[in-house]
């Protein structure tokens, strides 16, 4: 009696094979999305430093730090970081644009930019501090507001000093 040998594969294994094959997909479609999402993700957050350090440059070069000039750096109130204070807020969209100012977010804000700004205790006439707090609209909603609002992950908090130079 001859035996007979296949040379192909039983239904079993087929099946096996693609439910290996699919559960491989599955996972590599799951760390695809979640690739997705934190490349978004560090994106917007990206956004939010770029903006904070445009803020601090901006209050930087108001010409507060030249002595004998009237160029004027006001302080804000102590909350201001926490919530929206007029004159020291400015909401941004999603590409980093102006949209406006004021106490109520427009529609089409995506990003909020706080800034602090007070004289330092150790010398106040010739030094300012200011921290600008750069934050997502949905995110801030998470916040407690008030004067000691701490940075939540993926906002963007700078802090620097300026100080009057001599002439």
């Amino acid at each position: 009696m001859r035996h007979r040998t296949d040379a192909g594969m039983t239904l079993i294994e087929v099946c096996l094979a693609m439910l290996v094959l699919g559960t491989a997909a599955l996972a590599s479609a799951h760390l695809f999305a979640l690739t997705l999402k934190m490349v978004a993700g560090a994106r917007m957050q990206s956004v939010a430093t770029m903006l904070a350090a445009q803020r601090v440059e901006q209050l930087r070069a108001s010409g507060w730090q030249v002595a004998g000039t009237i160029a004027t750096l006001p302080s804000s109130p102590a909350n201001s970081l926490g919530t929206n204070s007029a004159g020291f807020v400015e909401y941004f969209d999603q590409n980093g644009h102006s949209v406006g100012s004021g106490v109520i977010p427009p529609s089409t804000a995506v990003y909020i930019c706080r800034w602090f700004v007070d004289s330092h205790p150790w010398n106040p006439s010739e030094m300012r501090v200011i921290r600008v707090l750069a934050t997502f609209v949905t995110r801030d909603q998470q916040a407690q507001p008030g004067a000691l609002r701490r940075r939540l992950a993926d906002e963007a908090l700078v802090t620097t000093m300026l100080t009057r130079k001599v002439q």
